[in-house]
């Protein structure tokens, strides 16, 4: 009988009214599909230096923060640029540079990336 109650109150003059409720359950369900994610745009970017000895694991360290990305862009090449300037470079093509190191050779690469990304996180 406990069981039943709430049964005998969902009905109202011999009417059940679940449909009703269902009704506005999938209302409320499509509203909620209808809203707009929230963006992943990135709101600056960041510029990484991507360190590397020959046969070891990357490294990453952080070095700047731009508004724009044309601007950290632009960084990355006045820092391989200062870079190459180093006595123990062998080369530099781009934003990379390649130096020699008592530990081999260091290859140090220069990129922005958006602020909602960040290199030293692997992957599951």
């Amino acid at each position: 009988m406990l069981a039943e109650e709430p049964l005998r109150r969902a009905r109202i003059a011999g009417r059940t009214y679940r449909p009703v409720l269902a009704a506005v359950a999938l209302i409320t369900l499509l509203g909620c599909a209808a809203t707009p994610a929230p963006t992943t745009r990135p709101l600056a970017w960041v510029l990484w230096a991507e360190g590397q000895y020959s046969g070891s694991p990357t490294m990453w360290r952080f070095l700047r923060v731009y508004e724009r990305l044309n601007e950290c862009q632009e960084e990355t090449h006045e820092f391989a640029k200062l870079a190459a300037s180093m006595p123990d470079v062998r080369e530099r093509i781009g934003s990379t540079v390649v130096s020699a190191t008592p530990d081999g050779d260091l290859r140090t690469r220069y990129l922005c990336l958006p602020d909602t990304m960040d290199p030293r996180r692997t992957a599951p």
